[in-house]
């Protein structure tokens, strides 16, 4: 083979490759966009919602806010927080997919001095790392809070590169797939007008419950507590009053996790940082949920926040 035909074969072999990357590239932008335009009516768009409300009332003057997964989105109902304290009030919780890490990044600007912050990550955060590695974390930056990103470090980010363009690529085909589904569908939990103004779910008030399975947590490691310790204290060197809060759970996933979950709560209580109340004291009974094991229907809600608004208050007539 002559010189000139190999080079010509390998400028054929790079402009193939570049074309496929193109096509590919173009693919997942094109996910993204469409997705993007399509995700604005899910739930996981009222934390735009939930970020304005937040932005809000830190112009206005001090705040509580509650940051978790779905547990705290079902189970908070901040607008009785607010009515029975007489703090204005927004529920941040969104789903237990996303890094807690995160949910930390994008609320971080709005704390100030004289905040009260309620911290209630689901059990299932405690075994993994302060950022997780999933697919909703891509969604979350690029569709919830693209605010995030400038506050995150940059090679948290880079990890989410892979996944970044595997999402796209799904997104592309999930778009048409999840209209399809959407319109089909008779659910009108999971959208975005499905919370109040405050960030509560609330639209689930008259609906039936769902049969759903238990969830066991049996991890020995616990990696993210230490995170979870060294973030409670930034916040409070910034005049922010944290409070660790655990999340309501149905009682037979309680009783299959109760060791991990006692391990957690001992490692926390000796850290010495601020927990209102101990994790069987938001242990329900299975009757109590919804649709999972976390969330809570709408009267338990308020049951539960009625016990986070005792006890909060009993704590701040003690200090």
């Amino acid at each position: 083979m002559s010189m000139e035909k190999k080079k010509t074969g390998i400028g054929t072999l790079v402009m193939k490759i570049l074309l496929v990357a193109f096509i590919m590239t173009a693919f997942c932008a094109t996910g993204h966009i469409l997705y993007r335009s399509y995700s604005t009516s899910t739930s996981n768009a009222s934390y735009i919602d939930k970020l304005d409300r937040l932005e809000k009332l830190t112009v206005e003057g001090n705040k509580a806010v509650f940051v978790g997964g779905s547990a705290t989105h079902f189970g908070v109902h901040s607008d009785l927080f607010e009515e029975k304290t007489g703090m204005p009030s927004v529920n941040m919780g969104l789903n237990a997919g996303v890094s807690f890490g995160l949910y930390i990044d994008s609320i971080r600007p709005y704390l100030k001095s004289g905040d009260v912050l309620f911290l209630t990550p689901e059990y299932g955060y405690y075994g993994e790392d302060w950022y997780n590695d999933t697919d909703n974390n891509v969604e979350f930056l690029l569709y919830y809070a693209p605010g995030t990103i400038k506050r995150t470090d940059a090679e948290v980010l880079l990890k989410y590169f892979p996944s970044a363009i595997t999402v796209g690529w799904k997104n592309f085909g999930n778009y048409f797939s999840d209209m399809i589904r959407v319109r089909l569908s008779k659910n009108e939990v999971y959208k975005r007008s499905s919370s109040n103004e405050y960030g509560d779910m609330t639209i689930h008030k008259d609906f039936s419950s769902v049969k759903f399975e238990d969830s066991e947590y049996t991890f020995l490691e616990y990696p993210f507590i230490e995170d979870l310790i060294k973030c409670v204290r930034e916040f409070e060197s910034e005049g922010v009053m944290v409070y660790l809060l655990f999340p309501p759970l149905n009682s037979t996933s309680f009783v299959s996790s109760e060791k991990c979950i006692g391990e957690i709560y001992n490692r926390l209580k000796e850290s010495g940082v601020r927990l209102l109340f101990a994790p069987g004291d938001a242990s329900y009974p299975n009757d109590d949920f919804f649709d999972t094991v976390y969330h809570l229907r709408y009267d338990s809600g308020k049951t539960y926040t009625e016990m986070i608004v005792d006890k909060y208050l009993e704590e701040k007539d003690m200090r």
